[in-house]
């Protein structure tokens, strides 16, 4: 009979383990999450950044060019 409820006992102490470990995994998985979107919108963020600030001085350059221009033709381009 001991053997027996020693056995439960282990069972429900394992299950309860189990739960745990479930309960951790969960939380971790959410902030792998969490930590993977704040990535994305650093990531994202940076590059919006570089690329306005690319195209700003491409419109400066084109805009110097267009007041050293001469041509029509060419300034129309």
């Amino acid at each position: 009979m001991s053997r027996i409820i020693v056995a439960v006992s282990e069972r429900k102490m394992a299950e309860e383990d189990l739960k745990n470990s479930l309960v951790e995994l969960h939380r971790l998985t959410q902030h792998v999450q969490k930590v993977r979107e704040e990535e994305r919108v650093a990531i994202a963020r940076e590059l919006h950044d570089d690329l306005g600030q690319s195209l700003t001085a491409v419109k400066i350059d084109l805009g110097i060019i267009r007041q050293n221009i001469s041509d029509k033709k060419t300034m129309q381009r």
